[in-house]
């Protein structure tokens, strides 16, 4: 029989196979060291992509962390050019860390995109990120494979957790009838060794889907073998205005990455850091957003600047409730 279209859903394994593979090392756990036990982490990603310094980088880092942030990441887009290598680079965020973190009492996670087109050079970045205090590396799974997720997670000189991106994925997952499910991805990246791992949004610039998104949720948390739970990410369209929703509908096991949604603050980088905590932190004590944002003055800013932008957007505007879009409603 001639198949014109055929799409891979699911995959079921041994125990004796399935037991051969590490899963990650940290998972979910990595929320308990920056306070995030009952609430969903937060982090921002460092934009723009491409063209920033070490330098610059460590300054917005700086004010990040002095915003109590939980995580910290590369773009996807960014390994290690010339006008940013990546020794200079760690060198540079940590020390910003480590400074701000000595006002605050708290140190985020940042998270190094060491992606390459070979193992031994991408084992060598893991390397430099860790030589130099580094605490937590990075890899875009379509480029190194799950056998690239794996030799990270093996490997027992990797002492830190790893963030794994999937930017690339949808040439072999968005076809309807061809293909691989994107679940399937996120099955597969625990079972290779993935702390954390993107999954998409349910709202924004990218495809979303409420149904989807809670299969990736299945997948990455339930009790399987010995894997432990794998951390779902969620970024392509969040701001403090959502973080609250989103918990509502995935849980509070998730990590929650915003770019613009953070750096686009109106008073600035810090204050778009604590208007993002102070989001998680209203999902923690069961309070709406815009309830927590009467004492709050960088969280009210925030939902009035991120929701009025969302409404003059209509195609946005199915996301929210009338409420979420006017909170004196």
């Amino acid at each position: 029989m001639e198949l014109e279209n055929l799409k891979l859903i699911d995959l079921q394994f041994p125990r004796w196979w399935a037991e051969a593979f590490p899963g990650p090392k940290f998972g979910v756990e990595v929320k308990k060291s920056v306070g995030a036990d009952n609430r969903p982490m937060v982090g921002c990603i460092i934009k723009p992509n491409l063209g920033l310094g070490p330098k610059q980088i460590s300054e917005m880092v700086y004010e990040l962390t002095r915003g109590g942030i939980d995580f910290i990441k590369d773009d996807e887009a960014l390994v290690n050019p010339k006008y940013c290598p990546i020794e200079e680079r760690v060198v540079r965020v940590m020390e910003a860390i480590d400074k701000a973190s000595s006002e605050t009492g708290k140190k985020p996670y940042y998270a190094f995109n060491i992606t390459s087109d070979r193992q031994d050079k991408m084992m060598k970045l893991a390397d430099v990120v860790q030589s130099h205090g580094g605490n937590s590396l990075m890899v875009v799974l379509p480029y190194v494979g799950y056998g690239g997720v794996r030799r990270l997670a093996e490997d027992p000189s990797i002492k830190v957790p790893l963030h794994v991106h999937r930017c690339g994925h949808g040439a072999y997952t968005r076809v309807p009838y061809h293909g691989f499910s994107p679940v399937l991805v996120s099955k597969l990246g625990r079972m290779s060794g993935a702390d954390e791992i993107h999954i998409g949004v349910l709202w924004g610039k990218f495809h979303h889907d409420v149904t989807e998104a809670r299969q990736h949720c299945e997948v990455l948390r339930k009790p399987w073998l010995h894997f432990k739970p794998t951390l779902p990410t969620l970024s392509g369209g969040n701001d403090p205005s959502n973080v609250g929703r989103a918990s509502s509908i995935l849980g509070r096991d998730l990590l929650i990455l915003a770019g613009g949604g953070i750096l686009g603050h109106p008073s600035g980088i810090k204050a778009g850091a604590l208007a993002m905590m102070q989001a998680a932190e209203a999902v923690e004590k069961n309070i709406l957003a815009e309830e927590y944002a009467k004492e709050h003055a960088e969280l009210a800013e925030a939902l009035k600047f991120w929701l009025k932008a969302y409404k003059k957007q209509s195609r946005f505007c199915d996301t929210y409730s009338e409420r979420e879009l006017d909170p004196s409603k």
